[in-house]
């Protein structure tokens, strides 16, 4: 779960819905009144304004910032205009969380970048050792409650597996909760955090590092420099040993001359260490930690829609296994109990996390779909071979290869010292995962081989020729980059029959086959489905944290449950890690979670 709110479509709207509510805390009277209804214009007047200017001042910077960096530039600036109060406060901490610079010009896609960064500071902070002692206690019993299933599991949970059935039998539906509540002392705004840490994304944070000065490891830094010296001085009498011998091969007196002084270098830098660098390892994908309802029973999405889901892929792509991604459902939660402690009710948090799915998937689609800037290459390469698919081309260029026709692999000019650019028929080998010189040996690859791959890669591509036709999004508004997006304007009535009836064919492309354009269209319900997949995740994992987490009372800790002596007000606070390790507790100053 990537939060992509903060994007200019969705977050100005929802600021300006709630600048009435906050405006009464913050002393601003607006209510019903003609100078009211004045004042609220006024402000959604100078927001437009400050979108606008942005826009134009942005648009030399749109070229090198992602698409989410750049909206969030936008958004912050925005969120500076509004009256001070609950929703600023909230806004603002959720966009400083989300850490939109973090992401580069690939998006959202391959992993949480923005969390990842947020956790891994919080957690390697050495001022921040009660983060550390929470998690570490946390996410080690965790391991233990999880060890039965190493010998097992090898694949990800699927979307049909939950808590406290099949394999997960010995997993009580909502056992995480229960295990972070018990580790956060009851705090649920604590717990929430802790299974943030490593839930907010299977794959992106597979360890997080910190720095040991307990006494515990300081005697292991004393070991080990012991162990060095020993090891130096023998090597050392090695040396004078070999040095009496006339006959000896002076290489190997050099070579143990080189050893012992690696070893004095390795002593001398001990000297200098008070800590050791150790790593929180997070549960494995393939665990019960990211079993769907693990967080509650009720937090997981509809069954219809897994049916519907299932069906659809089975259709399109064949019946395979099809995981469960319950991250989405960890991360929204998490997100969302960041809006309702900061003071923005549970409906609303709801709200920003449906849509937050919305942008986040669009911005996953465009990537998906990147074939479509190329796709009038495409086209004028089909006509010059006189082929209608990309599986008929990649045969076409294979021959053209091999009869030597065709040179997709030496593009170098040494006369110039530059690269040609590849030929668009080309593209196609390369984006196989082939290398031209494969197919200039006499055997090379086999055609079934490459088809078969190329089959898939040519639906996508068709896919993503009809999304152009059919849906808003991925374009550009006054500069800005636009994600894709799940509304369809054109098209069959339904994507998983396209030519249903008469009018649902006329949506078919000239010169497509009837068998292209189904496959094409059923493709396309797939990555429908992902819309509402991903929404429906967000929506269970922030209605779980509307029951559950609690709005901050004025000067109460944000991590109350695992930091009860600080942070984030700069308190003396016991370096906890140490007291459980047996070493003398030391007061650290922290500054963790000031704003």
């Amino acid at each position: 779960m990537v939060s992509l709110i903060f994007t200019v479509l969705i977050l100005p709207h929802f600021a300006m819905a709630q600048v009435a509510a906050d405006s009464a805390s913050a002393g601003v009277t607006y209510g019903n009144s003609a100078a009211g209804a004045y004042g609220a214009s006024q402000d959604m007047q100078t927001a437009n304004q400050t979108i606008q200017s942005i826009t134009v001042n942005q648009k030399q910077s749109d070229a090198t910032l992602s698409p989410i960096a750049t909206a969030n530039d936008v958004v912050t600036k925005m969120l500076d205009k509004l009256p001070d109060g609950e929703t600023k406060n909230g806004l603002k901490e959720y966009v400083s969380i989300l850490g939109a610079k973090e992401y580069g010009n690939a998006g959202a896609g391959g992993s949480n970048k923005g969390l990842v960064a947020y956790f891994n500071n919080r957690f390697s902070d050495q001022k921040n050792s009660c983060v550390r002692t929470a998690a570490i206690s946390f996410y080690d019993e965790m391991a233990k409650t999880l060890e039965y299933e190493k010998k097992t599991k090898v694949i990800r949970p699927g979307i049909s597996e939950v808590s406290g059935e099949g394999q997960f039998k010995n997993l009580a539906p909502g056992w995480v909760w229960k295990l972070a509540l018990k580790h956060a002392k009851g705090d649920p705004n604590s717990a929430m955090f802790l299974i943030g840490i490593c839930g907010n994304d299977d794959t992106g944070h597979g360890q997080l590092s910190y720095q040991d000065s307990s006494q515990e490891a300081l005697d292991q830094l004393r070991l080990r420099k012991q162990d060095y010296l020993t090891t130096k001085r023998d090597l050392e009498k090695r040396i004078q040993e070999l040095s009496k011998n006339a006959d000896v091969n002076q290489q190997e007196i050099y070579d143990t001359q080189k050893i012992a002084a690696e070893y004095g270098a390795a002593i001398h830098k001990l000297e200098t260490e008070n800590s050791i660098t150790k790593n929180l390892s997070c549960p494995p994908q393939n665990s019960g930690f990211y079993a769907p309802q693990s967080l509650s029973k009720d937090a997981d999405i509809p069954q219809s829609l897994k049916n519907e889901i299932l069906e659809t892929q089975k259709t399109v792509d064949g019946a395979k296994r099809t995981a469960g991604k319950y991250y989405h459902v960890y991360g929204s939660a998490f997100m969302a109990c960041q809006l309702i402690q900061n003071g923005i009710g549970p409906t609303s948090a709801s709200f920003i996390q449906q849509q937050a799915a919305r942008v986040y998937r669009g911005v996953r689609m465009c990537e998906s779909v990147r074939l479509l800037s190329a796709s009038d290459d495409v086209e004028k390469t089909f006509k010059k071979y006189k082929v209608h698919s990309k599986p008929d081309l990649a045969m076409k260029v294979i021959e053209a290869i091999k009869s030597k026709k065709l040179d997709c692999e030496h593009i170098y000019n040494n006369k110039t010292g530059t690269y040609a650019e590849i030929p668009p028929e080309c593209k196609i080998i390369y984006e196989a995962g082939y290398s031209p010189s494969m197919f200039t040996e006499v055997d090379g690859v086999g055609a079934e081989q490459i088809q078969k791959k190329l089959i898939g890669m040519g639906r996508n591509s068709d896919a993503a020729s009809l999304y152009k036709s059919w849906y808003l999004g991925g374009g550009s508004i006054q500069g800005k980059k636009i994600p894709c997006s799940d509304i369809r304007m054109f098209g069959p009535n339904n994507l998983m029959k396209p030519d249903a009836n008469f009018f649902d064919k006329l949506s078919k492309p000239d010169g497509w086959s009837d068998e292209r354009y189904r496959a094409a269209s059923q493709k396309l319900a797939t990555w429908d489905n992902d819309f509402k997949w991903t929404i429906a995740q967000h929506k269970a994992g922030a209605e779980f944290a509307g029951k559950n987490c609690k709005k901050r009372a004025p000067g109460e800790k944000p991590l109350k449950g695992i930091c009860p002596e600080g942070p984030p007000d700069g308190e003396a606070q016991v370096d906890l890690y140490s007291k459980r390790n047996g070493s003398a507790p030391s007061p650290i100053k922290s500054t963790e979670g000031t704003r």
